[in-house]
């Protein structure tokens, strides 16, 4: 499992790198204690304004993780609230879950403005994770 996350607010000077980064520890610390793991972290510092290329909703991110990790991209699930998150998915052949939590359902209101079809919309995380385990027929 990994994670892609825009973090602006590290170039908006809101927050460090680091201060990011000991969250992410607290957050690998959880899952660990859970049996679960991430596989990586991949994040763009950058502000909206800055139009760099790793922010999504641009693939390199994803690319980097393909390169660095042997990840088969066509194999991935995408899930997020965002329409960011799903435009990353569609633009490397992943499939794409939509989360109603966190701003997922003004993200569903936006929908008719967004020409991307979702493979599964879920309630939250839990029905996100059941949904790919029962597409994988596991």
């Amino acid at each position: 499992m990994y994670l892609f996350t825009n973090q602006s607010w590290i170039g908006m000077g809101k927050f460090s790198e680091q201060t990011f980064l000991e969250g992410t520890n607290k957050l690998i610390g959880a899952l660990k204690e859970k049996n679960a793991f991430l596989d990586g972290i991949y994040f763009c510092p950058h502000t909206p304004e800055e139009n760099c290329e790793c922010r999504k909703p641009q693939p390199t991110l994803l690319r980097q993780a393909q390169k660095e990790r042997n990840v088969d991209l066509k194999k991935c699930y995408i899930v997020g609230d965002r329409w960011s998150d799903m435009a990353s998915a569609a633009n490397v052949g992943s499939k794409k879950i939509l989360v109603k939590t966190g701003r997922g359902l003004q993200s569903l209101q936006e929908q008719s403005n967004k020409q991307i079809t979702l493979d599964h919309v879920a309630d939250n995380v839990l029905d996100a994770t059941q949904w790919i385990l029962s597409d994988l027929n596991i």
